[in-house]
């Protein structure tokens, strides 16, 4: 039995005694030489039932893209698992091209690793801890969309209304698409890419809470029924008063503000970030009751070291491991 058996199966043991028993758990793999329930993604949505578990273990294959009309949960083992050691046993993650939330999906959980883009089209959808390398679009005007403790590589444009989007890291930055919408937007970090100003124009936004945000190159904001109160700029475009800190200074604030990987947007030892935000917490990703987790993994048991014997006796082995909770 090969090592990459044993840890599928040892991983897939420790995803069951973590779920709700009555619901499916479906393993997803396209791995040459090993058998999993499927080799897609869609295949996988389809074959499953609302409520079930879509367990996309670790390939170097993509599993292709998503067009969900049903609820279920999606996860996979994290992102990022090489520039944070010691999260996962493996160190590859499994990955979709496009997440689409249709019709029919509403109360679908979303923890993956998405190579382009996630739009939504329906209500009450979560994603959390997931790595979207492109954008997220909220459209056709939704409702209760939860996005937080996400890496976000490129903006989020939000058509929807009763919003949370919180502690999550952002490419470029977040906009709004009128009067009907409305949102939370706490604790994220937005704007460490270049951007281009006539793609991206002006982040609008709409009767929303828009609060403890770190924007580390700038950006025109445009407020309407909403108060912008303890965000940190690096110009003083943004709005002054209301404890907002303008012309802050990144290098002070961040670990690295010109990295590109999670952990680069941690603050730093006496970042004037710390405990500035509303009611005394940190600003920024990593600052309140849901602070963005390095690695992105989803919050199940996960094993982070396994060792087997080199040969066997028989046709028992020993397998020995260890796990850590990622609640």
């Amino acid at each position: 039995m090969s090592k990459m058996k044993k840890l599928i199966i040892v991983s897939t043991m420790l995803f069951f005694l973590s779920e709700n028993s009555f619901a499916k758990i479906w393993r997803v793999n396209n791995m040459t030489g090993v058998t999993a329930d499927f080799t897609t993604a869609q295949a996988a949505h389809d074959g499953a039932s609302a409520g079930d578990t879509i367990h996309l273990e670790p390939s170097v294959n993509n599993y292709g893209s998503v067009y969900a009309s049903k609820p279920l949960v999606w996860i996979s083992i994290g992102s990022f698992l090489i520039d944070n050691l010691g999260n996962q046993f493996s160190t590859t993650t499994g990955k979709v091209s496009n997440f689409i939330c249709n019709n029919g999906s509403a109360g679908t959980v979303v923890s993956l690793f998405i190579e382009s883009y996630a739009y939504v089209y329906t209500s009450n959808i979560t994603f959390n801890r997931c790595h979207i390398n492109g954008y997220i679009y909220l459209s056709s005007n939704p409702s209760n969309i939860v996005v937080t403790q996400n890496f976000i590589g490129s903006y989020c444009n939000i058509d929807a209304t009763n919003v949370i989007f919180s502690n999550n890291i952002v490419g470029y930055g977040i906009t709004m698409s009128g009067y009907s919408t409305s949102a939370i937007i706490t604790n994220n970090v937005f704007n460490f890419l270049n951007r281009n100003e006539n793609y991206h124009g002006t982040g609008n936004i709409y009767n929303s809470v828009f609060q403890n945000n770190i924007s580390i190159k700038g950006g025109n904001y445009a407020f309407y029924n909403s108060l912008p109160t303890y965000n940190m700029f690096p110009d003083a475009i943004f709005p002054s008063g209301n404890n907002n800190i303008l012309n802050a200074n990144m290098t002070n604030v961040f670990v690295n503000p010109t990295g590109s990987v999670d952990k680069d947007f941690q603050l730093k030892t006496g970042s004037p970030a710390i405990a500035s935000g509303y009611g005394g917490i940190d600003m920024g990703a990593f600052g309140g009751s849901t602070a963005f987790k390095l690695a992105l993994q989803p919050a199940i048991p996960a094993i982070t070291n396994m060792s087997t014997p080199s040969s066997t006796g028989g046709n028992t082995i020993q397998v020995t491991f260890s796990a850590k909770s990622n609640n």
